[in-house]
């Protein structure tokens, strides 16, 4: 315990001898979960089915790819632990972990059709290993836990090597698939082991991984209290830290899934009463028949918390290729399309009469053309960006700086995807194709020099934040109202997006925690400071809500209701964008914050209420006590 003392005590003062993250050895790490373990680690600690959820070891985070992991010298004494391991309990629920074991040998041999052989590491009892064979391939298992080896053997009929990978059996061996489920968060080194499944592929081989997700809405909801948080696990991953482990090892995703388990109703109604007064109810239903009976049901549990990942080896580039075309148009980023729909609702609520049929075709077009002018920014984007990202650990993998885009024809497709756009957006109406072209030019000068004001600070956060209320007006002109969207309501957009904007840069400049670095990676970065960021982020909140009032003012006095529910949006996007590792640095995630998503929605929902209803109380509330400035009409 000396050592764990030792480890507690250095996280807590902040010692700078910070531990190296297991997956991309950065040694920016900062304490994130303290150990409340009281005493020695067991063998019994590790039991699968131990129910002492939130119970764990320190855990720091990394702050560069997000990992989280243990910092404890007893992480060392885990591997010689699991081979005292018994667990009865998990002996008990074998009849229905069988099914998820055959999902999985379903799933790896969808992948891989031809397979013949297989390999499980940290096989426990066998049943993987057993359901394999029993759909013909030739597999074999690798187990620590002595114990575990001999059910295998005694009551499943499979025999396991008992061990740890490398193994001296299994050197001059390949499989056509390699599983390894639920086994990397328990391991210190999880590259490691990555790399040795790797090693043990043949060369169309399939690796199967499963792990808990720490970013899941799950994790995120109980927080310590998440049924994944146990002694046993070691290692936490989420979807960026687990990419950057794949690619170290030269390995690439073909599929992300979400793993299911199987078990019996008794089994799962136990497991909450961790969560829920439940233990009498349950005690209630082992006495009555028709219960007892639902008991012992078996039944499919996916709670979405668990990746399961198909992984092969890295597939040599070849040069440019169709997907890698498709991939820099990034049609997954469509989704900020979503911006449109206020300046629908604005409109709407101006001129009720233009709510007929044929509005919802040419929502759908419009939506169509704004995308394709999306993409053509997003092409342009990746090409001009490319330079920077070939030094980036990450985005090097994208498609331009790997080489699976050819140049010339990616400069055509910037050009075509615009034309389209512009061209389809014609259909609707001049001024709304006038608004894509735009929305095009705007894209030119953020990337393009000799503008490019993407370099540029504080221009930078402005500049892109120009496709808000071009966004709005594209909206306001599908509908077609007559006039032009109020000013006010299109300038507060445009400084609504400017807050958002200067917000994520905040995060982005605070995650890489050093300025020479922050410049390498982006030159507005050689300008700022946290101060001057968290300034500018105050200045565009401050002045959104100055026009967004004169906005009410002017034409939605009701509008006055919302205040309230958009302040709550600013704060939560605020408090996320000071928090460590900010989730803000990819808006394109921000759907998993919960708390975020219910102000937006909530919010939404009174702005468009208050859009399309008065409230004549509030004109007695709001009426001028002193005279008015006769000028204004």
């Amino acid at each position: 315990m000396d050592a764990y003392v030792q480890t507690t005590t250095r996280m807590a003062t902040g010692d700078a001898e910070s531990p190296r993250c297991w997956v991309c050895r950065s040694d920016q790490t900062r304490p994130w979960k303290t150990s409340n373990v009281k005493e020695q680690l067991t063998a019994e600690d590790l039991q699968i089915t131990d129910q002492r959820y939130g119970l764990t070891l320190s855990l720091v985070r990394c702050g560069e790819c997000g990992f989280r992991f243990a910092d404890t010298n007893e992480v060392e004494r885990l591997t010689s632990l699991y081979t005292q391991l018994i667990d009865p309990g998990y002996l008990s629920t074998q009849g229905s972990r069988v099914l998820q074991m055959r999902e999985l040998v379903n799933l790896a041999r969808k992948a891989h059709p031809e397979a013949k052989t297989a390999l499980d590491v940290g096989a426990a009892s066998g049943l993987l290993v057993s359901e394999a064979k029993r759909q013909g391939l030739q597999a074999t298992g690798i187990e620590p836990s002595q114990s575990l080896v001999e059910v295998a053997h005694n009551e499943n009929g499979v025999e396991l090597l008992c061990g740890v990978l490398p193994h001296p059996e299994l050197e001059s061996r390949r499989y056509d698939i390699v599983f390894l489920v639920d086994v990397i968060e328990h391991v210190a080194d999880p590259v490691a082991l990555l790399r040795l499944c790797a090693d043990r592929l043949a060369d169309n081989g399939v690796l199967l991984l499963v792990t808990p997700d720490v970013s899941s809405l799950a994790a995120r909801t109980l927080r310590s209290r998440w049924w994944h948080y146990r002694l046993a696990h070691v290692g936490y991953f989420d979807r960026r830290s687990l990419q950057r482990a794949v690619r170290r090892v030269d390995l690439h995703v073909s599929r992300w899934l979400r793993s299911k388990w199987f078990f019996t109703v008794d089994y799962l109604a136990s497991r909450l009463e961790s969560y829920l007064p439940v233990a009498w109810f349950n005690r209630f239903a082992g006495r009555v028949q028709p219960l007892r009976w639902l008991y012992q049901r078996v039944v499919p549990v996916n709670l979405f918390d668990s990746y399961a990942v198909l992984l092969q080896r890295e597939p040599a580039r070849s040069g440019p290729t169709l997907a890698g075309h498709v991939a820099i148009c990034r049609f997954d980023h469509w989704f900020k399309n979503v911006f449109v729909l206020p300046g629908i609702v604005v409109a709407l609520a101006f001129e009720p009469a233009h709510a007929e049929f044929g509005l919802l075709l040419k929502t759908v077009v419009g939506l169509l053309a704004i995308g394709l002018v999306a993409s053509s920014n997003y092409v342009i984007n990746e090409l001009c960006d490319a330079p920077f990202d070939r030094h980036h650990p990450v985005k090097k993998s994208r498609p331009v700086p790997s080489g699976s885009v050819h140049g010339p024809l990616a400069y055509f497709q910037w050009l075509v995807l615009a034309a389209a756009g512009i061209g389809i957006g014609l259909s609707i109406s001049v001024p709304f194709a006038v608004v894509l072209g735009a929305l095009w030019v705007m894209g030119c000068v953020y990337n393009l020099r000799p503008l490019r004001t993407k370099d540029l600070p504080y221009i930078d956060v402005i500049s892109e934040s120009v496709n808000n209320p071009l966004r709005m007006l594209a909206g306001w002109f599908i509908v077609g109202p007559a006039g032009f969207a109020p000013g006010s309501l299109l300038l507060s957009y445009w400084s609504i997006g400017c807050y958002f904007m200067a917000t994520k840069r905040f995060a982005e400049y605070r995650h890489i925690g050093d300025r020479a670095r922050a410049s390498a990676y982006r030159r507005s970065f050689a300008y700022y400071n946290e101060n001057l960021l968290l300034i500018s982020v105050m200045f565009f909140g401050s002045t959104a809500m100055l026009l967004f009032g004169a906005f009410i003012a002017r034409y939605r006095l009701s509008l006055v209701l919302s205040f309230p529910f958009v302040a709550l949006v600013m704060a939560i996007y605020l408090w996320l964008g000071l928090a460590k590792d900010s989730p803000v640095q990819q808006p394109e995630s921000l759907y998993r914050q919960p708390y975020l998503v219910a102000a937006i929605v909530a919010c939404a929902v009174v702005m468009t209420i208050c859009m399309f209803f008065e409230f004549p109380s509030l004109m007695i509330i709001f009426a001028p006590t002193v005279p008015t400035n006769p000028i204004l009409p």
